[in-house]
């Protein structure tokens, strides 16, 4: 895997440090070494995200070893916002925050190119 094509991920430091990830999202990114996803973990609450010293940049190594799933669905389109699922601190699927259903990586994928038409 070729970390240069994905570029970074903004992540907080709770994701670093191996927490689940619980919200993610996609957006235009200003600088061209960051791919324009952003982690959150499901314990990061308004006071910890206020504070930029709580956000780290993780590589695709990185992520591949901490969720491996967020690879699946990178190639998903700006303005993509989910949920990662978990039962028993184990992976199962996403929710799509803007669709309000649970969702696969396919659709995921598949809104992108439905957008870029």
């Amino acid at each position: 895997m070729e970390e240069l094509n994905y570029g970074g991920f903004v992540a907080t430091k709770n994701v670093r440090d191996g927490k689940p990830i619980g919200f993610a999202f996609r957006e235009e990114s200003p600088f061209v070494s960051l791919n324009g996803w952003y982690l959150y973990s499901g314990e990061d609450d308004d006071e910890f995200v206020k504070d930029p010293e709580n956000f780290v940049i993780l590589d695709a190594s990185q992520i591949k070893a901490l969720a491996p799933a967020m690879l699946d669905i990178y190639d998903a389109g700006c303005g993509t916002e989910v949920s990662l699922m978990y039962e028993e601190g184990v992976h199962t699927g996403f929710y799509d925050l803007k669709n309000e259903c649970v969702t696969t990586v396919d659709e995921i994928l598949r809104r992108r190119y439905e957008r870029d038409g």
